[in-house]
């Protein structure tokens, strides 16, 4: 039997040093479970995308001696025992410069750590170049797949394992097609997969088809947390060779998963293998691969893959209370062993909830929340505090870093099996982790938008409290001359309802005062209206100057795909939580986080009236959207075959789009760019968003012409 552990945690790109403490206390808490195998994600020790950092030398060498005295403290701090897989940044020694090849040769690599050394190491094979992925730009492929041997008993028995990156299960052959060849028990794959809307079921029958590729159980480890426009789900998985669903991990929060799997046991060591190696570096200091004897083998994409072999020393494991976890999963509830084609002996597909199906309370009367550290209940709704708003991430428990409160692991909650978010409930965790990191790793404490009594800085109100909490949220209500009542005290209802701190000021004198500066400047139409919306996005940016908090904005992907916002007005600010969700979403987010409140009996954070009424932007005497606009539900449709899919003008209008609407459309999104090269970033949800998916030029003369 070998106990494992997948560790899904919240890195952040470059804090070698806060990541390593991360490592080191969670291969801690897994070993204290008794793991004798710990996984981390794709580059944990660096964060992830590292971007043109790969390209930086001092960077490369800062990770490679990051790596190194990871592995050493490991061992200082009784840990050596465990075999550690972690993603960090390497470099390939001996490669001539040329052009075509990235600065340095940087490797997207993993790293087992063991007896207080690095003790091989090998790199991504297949590079993803689609999408927001441009890692030909910074990485060259890794050739070899490492089998490392683990004692599992005092006799002598021990399992194979061997290792891939994230990228070689999503393509054919290289390392994943080799590893049954190699004769492993179990692939551990450490993963950095952004989220993006309906990938977990995407992922979940990839992992069963590697695996009986394979021919071995399968260990995905992915990534948690918010970086630039990206969010990391987690949702780590385990599966056995023959594709069943063995444990998961919960979705936007870091945890600890530990299983115990009963693998074949491996048989005479291979030539090659050598327990007793000493890794050494090479004159340029980086970590090479395992010098012994490898085995190339045909790796089914047109190279060939090396098998490179360990054998790892037995070292005892940290003394400790472990006796009493023996025949537990995640040190929760009871469940079998797990492997081959056993069960856990929990009942169900391994989806459910606890036994109850229905919230836990915590020790300080609150309750957890759908993402980010929060649970759900077993019809996959929120759980919400007691003062009506959703619970932060940590929201006491802490990232994992040393000096702060340790993030759960979550085990006694949910065993192998965490609860699975509905769509709603998935999509606004991850807008509420990409914006919490967003502020928290970029230093800020505090938050500011405009509030006008819309949907859409509702919304961004309060995915903004569930955030970084609602102490921590202000917001300006900056009435006009057109400003209808309803608005105002809409806004006034929200900050009641949610408790952040709120300030009114009226625009009307400044906006008077522009047009008087400006000489003859007109008094209506769009200069009027913009220059309105000018000057709130002034007072937003001089608060945030003098105070230090972090400006959101407010538009959403259908505003911002028609061009329907102000440059230096409603689009100033520093990230937009939003951006990447289209008009009728917001609504159906809106209605969803309502409804999650009600339901645990609590005040409903957004003002009904504020969904209802019809949107406008009150620039104008009686302004509606729909002046400028088609209705957002047929909008979003052409929106989404235009923009996600890149569909052309005949294939629209095939499509059953309105010949006239297509037209129109397609001229307001191409009109748009230079707008939306100006936006703020936001967090990625779909499968095409406005800045790391979608690559246009801004100066084109290329117009889609319907057909004849």
């Amino acid at each position: 039997m070998l106990r494992v552990g997948l560790a899904q945690v919240n890195a952040t790109v470059g804090d070698l040093a806060g990541n390593a403490e991360i490592i080191v206390e969670w291969t801690r808490r897994a070993a204290a479970r008794g793991a004798r195998v710990v996984v981390f994600p794709e580059m944990a020790l660096t964060g992830y995308p590292v971007e043109d950092l790969a390209l930086r030398a001092s960077f490369v060498e800062a990770s490679i001696a990051a790596v190194r005295d990871v592995a050493e403290r490991l061992n200082v701090e009784g840990l050596g025992g465990v075999a550690v897989v972690v993603g960090y940044l390497d470099r390939r020694a001996g490669l001539a410069p040329r052009t075509g090849v990235p600065a340095g040769a940087p490797l997207d690599a993993a790293a087992v750590l063991h007896g207080g050394r690095v003790v091989i190491t090998s790199a991504k094979h297949h590079l993803p170049n689609y999408g927001v992925f441009d890692e030909f730009r910074y990485f060259v492929p890794g050739n070899t797949l490492p089998v490392f041997r683990v004692p599992v008993a005092e006799n002598g028995d021990a399992v194979d394992v061997a290792v891939a990156i994230c990228e070689d299960l999503w393509q054919d052959g290289g390392p994943v097609a080799v590893c049954r060849h190699a004769g492993a028990a179990l692939l551990v794959v450490p993963n950095a997969s952004p989220y993006e809307r309906g990938k977990d079921d995407v992922r979940l029958d990839l992992v069963r088809r590697r695996a009986r590729e394979a021919g071995a159980a399968l260990a995905y480890c992915n990534l948690v947390g918010g970086q630039d426009e990206l969010v990391f789900d987690g949702d780590s998985i385990l599966v056995s060779a023959s594709g069943e669903l063995l444990a998961r991990g919960p979705q936007f929060e870091e945890a600890l998963i530990i299983a115990d799997l009963e693998l074949p046991l491996a048989g005479p060591a291979p030539q090659g293998a050598d327990g007793e190696r000493e890794v050494q570096p090479d004159a340029v200091g980086s970590l090479p691969h395992s010098p012994g004897v490898g085995e190339a083998v045909d790796a089914g994409d047109g190279t060939a893959i090396v098998i490179e072999r360990i054998e790892l020393p037995d070292m005892p494991l940290p003394l400790g209370d472990i006796s009493e976890m023996s025949g537990r999963v995640g040190g929760g509830e009871r469940s079998g062993r797990v492997g081959g084609d056993e069960r856990s002996s929990r009942a169900g597909d391994g989806e459910e909830t606890g036994s109850d199906g229905g919230a836990r309370e915590r020790a300080d009367g609150t309750l957890g929340r759908a993402g980010d550290g929060e649970e759900t209940g077993s019809d996959g709704g929120a759980r919400e505090r007691a003062d009506g708003t959703l619970g932060r991430a940590g929201d006491g428990e802490g990232t994992g870093r040393a000096g702060r409160a340790g993030a759960r692991d979550r085990a006694g909650d949910a065993g192998t099996f965490w609860p699975r978010l509905d769509e709603l409930a998935e999509v606004y965790a991850a807008l509420v982790l990409g914006t919490r990191d967003y502020v928290r790793k970029n230093g800020f404490g505090s938050v500011l938008l405009a509030l006008s009594g819309g949907i859409d800085s509702a919304l961004v109100a309060t995915i903004a409290a569930d955030a970084v909490g609602p102490e921590n949220v202000h917001v300006i209500l900056m009435p006009s001359k057109w400003s209808s009542d309803h608005s105002v005290t809409d806004a006034e209802d929200l900050v009641e309802r949610q408790g952040i701190n709120a300030r009114t000021i009226a625009i009307q004198p400044i906006v008077d005062a522009f047009r008087d500066g400006l000489g003859d400047f007109p008094v209506a139409g769009l200069p009027a209206e913009n220059l309105q919306s000018r000057v709130r996005g002034v007072i937003n940016m001089a608060v945030s100057n003098d105070e230090g908090h972090l400006v959101l904005t407010t538009g959403n992907k259908s505003e911002i795909a028609t061009g329907y916002s102000t440059l230096y007005g409603d689009s100033a600010g520093g990230f937009g939580p939003i951006k990447d969700v289209p008009k009728t979403l917001v609504w159906a987010l809106s209605r969803w986080r309502n409804a999650e409140a009600e339901r645990l009996g609590r005040t409903a954070p957004i003002p009904v009236s504020s969904i209802e009424k019809p949107p406008s932007a009150e620039l104008a005497p009686g302004q509606l959207d729909t002046d400028s606009l088609p209705d957002y539900a047929v909008l979003d449709k052409l929106l989404d075959d235009y923009v996600e899919k890149d569909m052309g003008s005949a294939e629209l209008i095939a499509a059953g789009h309105d010949p006239g609407l297509v037209t129109r459309v397609i001229r307001l999104v191409d009109l748009a760019e230079y707008k939306r090269r100006q936006y703020p970033p936001g967090p990625k949800i779909s499968q095409k968003n406005f800045g790391r998916d979608r690559r246009l030029p801004i100066t084109s003369r290329w117009r889609e012409a319907l057909p004849g």
